[in-house]
């Protein structure tokens, strides 16, 4: 799963988002580095469920489209 946008805020330790069913779901989740560049959120600040932090969201979706992984946005 890749976080990014103004949602890379859920990622961290502050939220009360909860990632532990998908980490026992073997989900691997990724941030955006420019979305927490864009609010000053340092990844010592993200949750240790955060397996990746990427430079570039998009770039990271467009590889995973290219590898068939599927692109969902709520």
């Amino acid at each position: 799963m890749l976080i990014n946008g103004e949602a890379v805020e859920q990622a961290m330790k502050a939220s009360d988002v909860n990632f532990t069913e998908m980490i026992d779901r073997n989900i691997k989740i990724a941030v955006c580095q420019n979305s927490l560049d864009q609010r000053q959120i340092a990844t010592a600040d993200l949750q240790d469920a955060v397996a990746a932090v990427v430079p570039s969201g998009v770039v990271e979706l467009a590889i995973k489209q290219q590898q068939g992984y599927s692109y969902i946005k709520p």
